[in-house]
């Protein structure tokens, strides 16, 4: 049955199964076409699309993403243009374009706040905050994260609240407002403890271990570097192992310890 089809699908992709989900998605596709369930045929081209979002083919999912778009409007589909204006923001911003990027967001974030769920109210806002710190509008970005942090915390929803605060740490720590960071970036690694999100442990641990150490917290930031490299091996994160490994050393140095820190080192 394509409805079942179509979520088999919608959950490969969130999984990252990418080649999975995009054969199991154009099969639903296929099949509602067939039936004459335009509407429902559109949902599945919208996941499609946002499979060719994720392997990074921004202009080709922008031009799917138009035309399903027009299509949505023309049939008077509100629900579905709101997720359609959140996928085109995402498109928009990766291909460069600021001004269209916030501008389908804050539609997506109005569509959402019509349809009164708290789910696809919540991710808006944390898509538009993403957006806008890249534009380097932080005070924006810190209340769009707010509203994204209360709306999942408000339906029990930790992993969208552990995103949207660890970007507020982000935000507070650019700021120089370390305490805060620490604050809301301890929210963040509880969440993703929880969810053993080894990776997102790894990351949010060593952000948290800077702004200890910028805060003169050396004996704490060097617990948050031990557990980030520690998650971060697990996860296989080359690249980030080595930088962590790296501030992790320096800072035992720091401490009169180097014979720990050429032992950090040799992990």
């Amino acid at each position: 049955a394509p409805d079942l089809a179509l979520l088999r699908g919608s959950i490969a992709r969130e999984r990252g199964e990418l080649d999975e989900a995009q054969a199991i998605l154009q099969q639903a596709a296929e099949a509602y076409g067939v039936r004459g369930r335009w509407g429902d045929q559109r949902r599945a081209r919208l996941e499609l699309a946002i499979i060719e979002l994720r392997r990074g083919q921004q202009a080709s999912a922008r031009e799917q993403l138009l035309q399903l778009h027009q299509a949505a409007m023309e049939a008077g589909e509100p629900r579905l243009s709101g997720d359609l204006h959140a996928a085109l923001g995402l498109a928009h911003a990766a291909l460069g374009d600021a001004e269209a990027a916030r501008s389908s967001l804050e539609l997506a974030v109005d569509a959402a706040n019509r349809t009164a769920d708290p789910l696809r109210i919540a991710g808006t806002q944390l898509n538009l905050g993403v957006m806008l710190m890249q534009q380097q509008r932080r005070d924006a970005a810190q209340d769009a994260f707010l509203r994204a942090a209360e709306g999942f915390r408000s339906i029990g929803e930790s992993r969208g609240e552990a995103t949207a605060m660890a970007n507020l740490g982000a935000i507070a720590a650019r700021d120089g407002r370390h305490a805060q960071a620490r604050e809301a970036y301890a929210v963040a690694l509880e969440r993703q403890r929880q969810h053993g999100a080894t990776a997102e442990v790894g990351r949010i641990a060593f952000n948290l271990g800077l702004s200890a150490r910028a805060e003169g917290d050396l004996v704490g930031a060097a617990q948050h570097f031990a557990e980030a490299l520690e998650a971060l091996q697990a996860a296989a994160a080359v690249d980030f192992v080595l930088q962590t490994a790296a501030t992790w050393s320096e800072l035992e140095l720091l401490r009169g310890q180097p014979q720990l820190a050429t032992e950090i080192l040799a992990r």
